[in-house]
């Protein structure tokens, strides 16, 4: 899979879904937003944001992780483009990075645009009671979404499509290897 870096009608974006190993048990790091008057105002994301010109994909979430979580990421912690999702409501193409970072980690998230983190055990996402689909609209069109509650966090809509990608190919390759 190649990273989407152009396309005239859309916009291109980058996340990083970062995996944080610590005291021997690894973490999701979610976040909420900021309240602002953006399309994703409030709700639950990775770390990432919109290409600048003439970024590729990859510097744009090392940047992004480190505007909005306060900590590099080097290039080196991303282990490889997991998903190219699609956020209907931004009209946005979403390269998604898996990055694994060694915690404890001191994150000092930019209030401008994370209200708080969200880390979650990830074998929390192997439970099949915190998994379900819901349908959301937009325009004239419905579309389908996993959906994980985590305490009273609702991650859906590109986040949980992602998420849900990378667990099935982290389930395939266990299986793979008889894990």
């Amino acid at each position: 899979m190649k990273p989407q870096t152009y396309d005239a009608h859309l916009s291109v974006a980058s996340v990083v879904l970062p995996l944080v190993v610590d005291a021997g048990e690894i973490q999701i790091l979610l976040m909420r937003r900021a309240e602002d008057d953006y399309h994703h105002s409030r709700q639950i994301s990775f770390p990432g944001g919109r290409l600048d010109p003439g970024e590729d994909p990859r510097q744009c979430a090392c940047r992004e992780f480190q505007e909005e979580l306060g900590v590099p990421i080097k290039d080196s912690d991303l282990l490889g483009l997991v998903d190219i999702g699609f956020a209907h409501v931004s009209n946005s193409i979403i390269n998604c990075y898996v990055g694994c970072l060694q915690g404890p980690i001191p994150f000092q998230p930019d209030p401008q645009e994370v209200e708080y983190l969200i880390p979650v055990p990830l074998n929390f996402f192997f439970g099949p009671a915190n998994v379900g689909l819901d349908y959301f609209e937009h325009g004239n069109f419905r579309y389908v979404s996993p959906v994980f509650m985590y305490n009273e966090e609702r991650i859906w809509g590109a986040t949980a499509r992602m998420l849900a990608t990378f667990l099935t190919q982290m389930n395939n390759a266990l299986e793979e290897h008889h894990v």
